[in-house]
């Protein structure tokens, strides 16, 4: 339990009286030492919380650990969540859960694939329902490809709720789905939300969904060339 993941695990409100415990003892053995720690280290891990909490915070204060007691940015505890992944130290189903927390405030809550992917994962039959379970099948190649995905949406202006977008899968287009009037006349809006959609440019039915790794890989790759060409434009001009 490094200074990380306690850290973490305290902002999203997972930390249990152990991981206290487990940390103040790996502290000491790595040469760390002030008066609190050490009683930290031989508190019972069936200690109350708060009393944990009260020794955990005068620990923090005689060895100077601000960012543990200071609010980190969703970013900033997204970055430590991947690191601790990177390091051995969290399993990638660990990571998605934590970051699933993380990532639902603000500008990030958008770009939270991990929620999805925390979903599927917890559900007893995979059914593709949250997120394609073929990703899932090696989750530490899902973990990095949707890092990756979520390092680049960053990066861009994407519109909003673009997740519920699809891909045309006859001509490629990027849009939100077109619902029949004539569809919805004869089976009702709220079950066409779900059936019968169509693209805006060519009218096919065959839609592929944004929560797909692939089609979300070609969005951002053809709004980063549209980027780059307006960053052109700008310059030129």
């Amino acid at each position: 339990m490094d200074t990380e993941q306690l850290w973490i695990l305290r902002v999203i409100g997972e930390a249990e009286p152990k991981h206290y415990v487990e940390w103040a003892c790996e502290q000491l053995c790595a040469g760390v030492d002030s008066p609190s720690l050490r009683i930290l280290a031989g508190l019972n891990p069936k200690t109350d919380t708060k009393e944990m909490e009260t020794f955990f915070l005068r620990t923090c204060s005689e060895l100077k650990l601000d960012q543990l007691i200071e609010e980190a940015s969703p970013m900033v505890m997204a970055q430590s969540i991947w690191n601790a992944f990177e390091s051995g130290a969290l399993t990638a189903k660990e990571a998605i859960s934590r970051l699933a927390k993380v990532l639902i405030v603000g500008d990030f809550s958008e770009l939270n694939v991990f929620s999805s992917m925390h979903d599927e994962l917890s559900e007893a039959e995979r059914n593709g329902y949250y997120y394609p379970p073929e990703y899932l099948e090696d989750l530490d190649s899902a973990f990095r490809l949707e890092w990756t995905l979520f390092l680049r949406a960053q990066k861009l202006k994407l519109p909003t709720d673009f997740l519920g977008f699809h891909q045309c899968a006859s001509c490629g287009h990027f849009d939100e789905a077109l619902i029949l009037d004539s569809a919805i006349e004869l089976l009702g809006m709220e079950f066409c939300r779900g059936v019968y959609k169509y693209c805006m440019a060519c009218g096919s039915g065959v839609l592929n969904k944004m929560i797909i790794p692939k089609v979300r890989d070609a969005y951002f790759t053809k709004l980063e060339k549209e980027q780059l060409r307006d960053e052109q434009f700008a310059r030129d001009i």
